[in-house]
């Protein structure tokens, strides 16, 4: 008798989305979900061969590829022209109407930019010492990105610990930026302890106070802000140089420095009470007082009006999960800062730092291990 033995060969290709999950329309570059998924559709990290995109595959999540928005890569970028100057000069080619999502976005003097996995942007926060955020929602809407890019959870990464279930429910995705009344808040609220953020922190690298509190002892901050642009940047010009005056006093004081970010460009949705008074022409001059009060005292600014251009706001003002693209692009500004020492590296330790983060034994919390009668070799673990 002879047995008879079959082998079947199964290609599987793990690179590519599960075509049971995921339907492409082609007239957009996000792809499209199922009706009964509001979430990411089902994607594989690595290839039958063991290869794979890893920026690809880590920002693709909540049915979008996030770094297919300026063609990122791994590497840190390399631009010719100081990079907040070249993000002003960034355009957009093969734009029409039946484009549901423009193409990528070109910086001509940037050959590339890097996409910050977690961990790198967590060093880099971690290496700066202090930052700081000043302004209105598109600032709220920034620290709700950088929580999400820290973590790489972008469905609900941008949200508070103490957030509630059913708010988490409601609030995932891009959803993360629409939900900032309590008791949702964005992860840099003082709730959420910073480590569970970016493990490998000793210490908050994300103030939770107001600057006005900090103890300039400890170190440098880097302040983002936009001098409450939207309220006072449209009217009062005095108030509106004065708000960025004491951030930026403020900053330098304690050997840090002041980031003012650019207002985004005015969507087609814009409140029509709003069209005028915050249209294309003021948003541009308001951008342009910004550019003169950062040249008066040699700053570099997070430039945001072109990369925002021609894509879809929901109310005309704020972008959304755009903020993760920002984030990523205030990330790569953070690092050529630091290679041209406009921004100090820091010991990401200090011990004399408040929000030092604290360990305490399982006894504090009336907790018994059994461990046996052989101790753990010395130095092993904590």
């Amino acid at each position: 008798a002879y047995s008879i033995v079959i082998i079947v060969i199964l290609k599987v290709s793990y690179n590519s989305p599960d075509s049971r999950f995921l339907s492409v329309d082609k007239s957009t570059s996000r792809q499209a979900l199922p009706k009964q998924d509001n979430g990411s559709p089902k994607r594989f990290s690595l290839s039958q061969d063991g290869h794979s995109n890893v920026i690809s595959m880590s920002s693709h999540q909540c049915g979008r590829t996030y770094s297919d928005s300026l063609k990122f890569r791994e590497t840190y970028g390399k631009c010719s022209l100081r990079i907040d100057l070249a993000l002003a000069q960034g355009t957009r080619r093969g734009i029409n109407a039946t484009t549901a999502y423009p193409p990528p976005f070109l910086i001509p003097q940037c050959t590339h930019l890097k996409w910050f996995l977690p961990h790198e942007a967590c060093d880099l926060v971690g290496s700066i010492g202090k930052l700081s955020f000043a302004g209105d929602s598109l600032i709220r809407q920034l620290m709700v990105a950088l929580g999400m890019v820290l973590t790489g959870n972008y469905r609900t990464g941008g949200l508070t610990r103490t957030t509630p279930p059913d708010f988490v429910n409601a609030c995932q995705c891009e959803r993360q930026f629409q939900c900032w009344q309590a008791p949702a808040s964005h992860p840099f609220d003082g709730n959420t302890p910073q480590h569970m953020i970016c493990p490998n922190w000793t210490r908050d690298h994300v103030l939770t106070t107001p600057l006005q509190d900090y103890n300039r002892t400890l170190g440098p901050v880097v302040v983002i802000g936009n001098g409450l642009a939207m309220h006072k940047g449209f009217g009062n010009t005095e108030a509106f140089y004065g708000e960025m005056e004491i951030f930026r006093g403020l900053a330098e004081s304690t050997g840090g420095t002041y980031i003012p970010m650019t207002v985004h460009h005015p969507g087609r949705n814009k409140v029509e009470a709003y069209q005028k008074s915050q249209g294309d022409k003021q948003c541009r001059g308001l951008n342009d007082k910004i550019v003169q009060y950062a040249n008066k005292h040699n700053l570099w600014i997070l430039q945001t009006y072109e990369y925002t251009k021609y894509l879809w706001s929901r109310d005309g003002v704020h972008y959304d999960d755009e903020n993760i693209v920002i984030v990523q692009l205030l990330l790569n500004q953070l690092w050529f800062m630091k290679n041209e020492q406009r921004i100090s590296t820091v010991l990401e330790s200090n011990i004399l730092d408040p929000t030092i983060f604290s360990s305490a034994s399982l006894d504090s919390v009336n907790i018994k291990a059994y461990t046996g009668s052989e101790p753990r070799p010395i130095g092993s673990t904590v």
